[in-house]
């Protein structure tokens, strides 16, 4: 039978290079972008995973945590901003 469902695929235009590294996309690279619709810049999920520890380590350094070495999903507890529009 078949599948019913009605989705609907927002699309919004996108750079070809990634706004951290600013190398072009291949085709088989995973990329990320901002869900906050007015954001257009796209990256590397492996640059914006990168950018995004390096920030929760700046911004965590006046937090104190339960570990000399808090995990990556501890730095990340802040509120997320895009690595070009902040």
């Amino acid at each position: 039978s078949a599948d019913n469902t009605n989705t609907t695929t927002a699309q919004r235009e996108a750079s070809s290079s990634c706004a951290i590294c600013l190398t072009y996309y291949s085709p088989s690279d995973v990329i990320s972008w901002s869900s906050t619709d007015c954001c257009t810049h796209v990256f590397h999920r492996d640059c914006i995973v990168e950018w995004l520890v390096q920030m929760g380590k700046i911004k965590s350094a006046f937090r104190s945590f339960s570990e000399v070495n808090p995990k990556d999903e501890e730095l990340l507890d802040y509120g997320l901003e895009c690595a070009c529009c902040r």
